[in-house]
């Protein structure tokens, strides 16, 4: 398999170095991105509006990659607007999806339109998560449900999706979360929806390897963006 298939470690680089702010090429650049390296292939990047998942986007573009950027509500399409301007500053060609992932037809649709777009997809990088800081005795039904439609159910449908419509090659790719080796109070209920996660990605090549379709899970720590910020003050 060509090196520059081997997009991994780029993106938990890019997730350290772009944190919440718009890397330029030449930054993407500064981060050992081989141009062109992925040039022909197509990603679908989930939760692409801002945050790790604009980063992701970047980084794959600056390889070469075309990228379908999706987003979860309409009210943030300005900022899905600005990954895929930051896509095409890169180099590759974007096209935007919206959609809550908790909804199967959303997931379907979702690699539908990346199949109009680029004719099919190489790389599904299934990044959009829910957080809410909460001790688990005073979580609410909402509360838990909101993150189980994301974090789990999300996650199953786009691994799903991933395992039927990814191309032969391909990669699947988790955000997951390092809360997993060493917890931390009032994250057990996010933790414990990402969890599915990690055993996904123990399974899922298995049964994808004679597709030489690889998964991995990336579990980066705190990372200084609004995601971490909105659960987070100065006293905690």
């Amino acid at each position: 398999m060509g090196r520059g298939f081997v997009v991994l470690g780029w993106l938990v680089v890019a997730s350290l170095a772009a944190a919440h702010a718009a890397m330029t090429t030449d930054e993407a650049a500064g981060l050992g991105v081989v141009s062109g390296s992925l040039k022909g292939k197509a990603a679908i990047v989930t939760g692409a509006r801002n945050n790790i998942g604009r980063a992701f986007a970047q980084v794959l573009a600056a390889q070469g990659a075309d990228v379908l950027v999706h987003y979860h509500r309409p009210a943030t399409k300005d900022q899905a607007e600005e990954t895929a301007r930051l896509v095409r500053e890169a180099g590759g060609r974007a096209e935007l999806f919206v959609g809550d992932l908790g909804d199967p037809a959303n997931v379907r649709g979702m690699f539908d339109a990346c199949e109009t777009a680029f004719g099919g997809g190489d790389l599904v990088c299934i990044n959009a998560g829910k957080i809410i800081k909460v001790p688990m005795a005073q979580m609410t039904d909402e509360q838990l449900a909101e993150q189980v439609n994301i974090n789990t159910n999300g996650t199953f449908y786009c691994a799903r999706e991933a395992a039927r419509r990814t191309r032969d090659g391909g990669r699947i790719i988790f955000t997951g979360t390092s809360l997993l080796a060493g917890g931390a109070p009032g994250y057990a209920s996010y933790a414990g929806t990402k969890a599915a996660m990690e055993e996904l990605t123990r399974c899922l090549p298995r049964e994808l390897a004679d597709r030489r379709i690889t998964v991995n899970t990336i579990a980066p720590g705190p990372i200084d963006t609004p995601f971490f910020w909105s659960q987070e003050n100065e006293a905690s």
